[in-house]
């Protein structure tokens, strides 16, 4: 099957053989189809099942058991009309899913980013979101039944513009904790999880830097057992920050820059880098700590 335009794509057991299947949906003579392809365990796959087509403006496509039987089912975001809407598709066990009943909900804004996770530690998945013009953050926490809360918000302020957030326990209290960043205010916000589906109030810190180009990730980069939140940005040269949280305020822990060989426009054409077990890994790059 031959694609043009944008690829989305999720990895998965989809028929419950304990491989690793591939789906992935793309633009397909003027639509927008999902392609199935089921492992065969021997690194190659099966030829591609196009099990769905119906979808039309896909933004955002993931993958989580909703409804606690095993099974790996679909989250969508696409449009519809001029909706935004977010559908789940629940798998049938063999590598089909339940098309007959979607369940639907429409949205008011566009998505900016979507992510679903147990936040609370209750084996259920919750959905957190941030949608574009909003200055706030969305949770639903499910049920457990592919069913899911009303709204919880998580207000940053006025005159924001949100460019994503990431999710993990800032400080071990074994509870999740979103962070998100505001490129307008160049601020972090951080919103400790607690007990009960409920948030302390907001926590912030300023950047103080006005960069184009820019990634928050989380992570113990220094192996003391405590989640650190790094500030990737570009700004002439290459540029990450490591803040912590030590007595109810967040302070720099490390400061390092990547001297670049050529000038720096694009973190995706210039180099690749990843964050894996607290290592940073450049290509091309020279590294001086501050």
């Amino acid at each position: 099957m031959s694609c043009i335009g944008n690829i989305l794509s999720v990895a998965a057991d989809f028929n419950n053989d304990n491989q690793v299947d591939l789906i992935y949906i793309c633009d397909f003579n003027s639509t927008q189809n999902m392609a199935l392809l089921f492992a065969n365990g021997n690194e190659t796959f099966q030829e591609p099942i196009i099990s769905y087509g119906s979808f039309n403006g896909l933004q955002h496509v993931l993958v989580a058991d909703v409804n606690n039987d095993n099974r790996s089912d679909l989250i969508f975001m696409h449009r519809s009309e001029s909706n935004y809407v977010f559908t789940i598709l629940l798998e049938n066990g063999n590598g089909t899913f339940q098309t007959q009943n979607m369940l639907s909900q429409v949205m008011r804004e566009e998505p900016r980013q979507i992510s679903v996770i147990d936040l609370n530690n209750d084996k259920k998945v919750d959905i957190v979101m941030i949608l574009k013009d909003e200055c706030n953050v969305y949770v639903m926490f499910g049920n457990g039944n592919a069913m899911f809360s009303p709204e919880s918000i998580l207000s940053v302020g006025v005159k924001c513009s949100l460019n994503e957030f990431v999710v993990g326990d800032v400080n071990n209290d074994s509870y999740f904790d979103i962070v998100v960043y505001d490129h307008r205010s160049l601020h972090i916000y951080v919103f400790f999880g607690q007990a009960n589906e409920t948030f302390e109030s907001v926590k912030w810190f300023f950047t103080t830097i006005d960069a184009q180009i820019s990634k928050i990730v989380i992570g113990d980069f220094d192996n003391d057992d405590q989640s650190d939140i790094g500030f990737i940005y570009i700004w002439k040269d290459l540029v990450y920050m490591i803040y912590q949280y030590n007595n109810n305020s967040f302070s720099v822990h490390e400061k390092t820059i990547i001297k670049s060989t050529q000038g720096l426009h694009s973190v995706n054409n210039l180099f690749k880098f990843h964050i894996q077990f607290g290592i940073l890994n450049f290509n091309c790059l020279k590294i001086e700590n501050k």
